[in-house]
C-alpha cells in the first residue's frame, strides 16, 4: 500500500477494531471487512496483518474453522513479510489463542 491517506484509515480502523471488540461488538464485522477491502484494493501494509487476524477470529464467530485457520496462518505469515513487529502480539493472541484454541 502506497496511498498516505489508506494507510491512515487502516491505522485508524485497527484501532476501532479493537477498542470495537471491547465495546461495541456489533460493529466489529463491518470494521473487519472494511480493512480487508481497503487490503484488496490498495494493497497489504502492516495493518493488513491485523485485519486478516480478526477476520479470522470473525469466521470462527460464523463456525467456520477451516477458513478461518486458513486466513490466520496467513496473518502470521503476513507479520514477517511486513515487518509488523507491534502487531505481534495482538496477531498471536487472535490466531494462536482464538482460533487455535
Amino acid at each position: 500500500m502506497e496511498d498516505e491517506n489508506k494507510m491512515t484509515a487502516m491505522k485508524f480502523l485497527q484501532i476501532l477494531v479493537f477498542y470495537a471488540y471491547l465495546g461495541k461488538q456489533q460493529s466489529l464485522p463491518s470494521l473487519i471487512v472494511q480493512m480487508l477491502q481497503l487490503t484488496l484494493l490498495h494493497g497489504i501494509c502492516k495493518e493488513s496483518c491485523y485485519g486478516m487476524a480478526s477476520f479470522s477470529f470473525l469466521l470462527c464467530q460464523f463456525d467456520d474453522f477451516k477458513a478461518a485457520d486458513h486466513i490466520g496462518r496467513l496473518s502470521v505469515l503476513l507479520l514477517d513479510k511486513c515487518k509488523a513487529e507491534e502487531y505481534r502480539s495482538h496477531i498471536y493472541l487472535l490466531y494462536y489463542g482464538c482460533v487455535r484454541a
